[in-house]
């Protein structure tokens, strides 16, 4: 496991504990997920919105496959989650 997935499966348990009603996974998404998920997903086509980006695991994977940034609207309003989201992906 690799330290960025450490640091968010940590950051999603503290996002849990804190509030488990309001957090919609019942475990952290990880990168297989995350690359099955977007698998069929390429720069061509056209803005992404990422409704829950949560630890940002689909967000990666979108970047993996060439999604611009600037065509990502990534959605949470979970503050701990959109802090980090805001660092790793300005």
């Amino acid at each position: 496991m690799s330290i960025d997935a450490v640091v968010e499966t940590i950051g999603w348990v503290r996002a849990w504990i804190a509030d488990p009603l309001h957090v919609g996974a019942v475990v952290p998404s990880g990168r297989a997920l995350a690359e099955l998920i977007t698998s069929e997903i390429s720069p061509a086509t056209g803005p992404v919105i990422e409704l829950g980006a949560g630890t940002g695991a689909f967000t990666r994977a979108l970047r993996e496959r060439g999604v611009a940034e600037e065509n990502l609207a990534l959605v949470d309003d979970g503050s701990d989650f959109v802090r980090r989201l805001k660092g790793r992906f300005p």
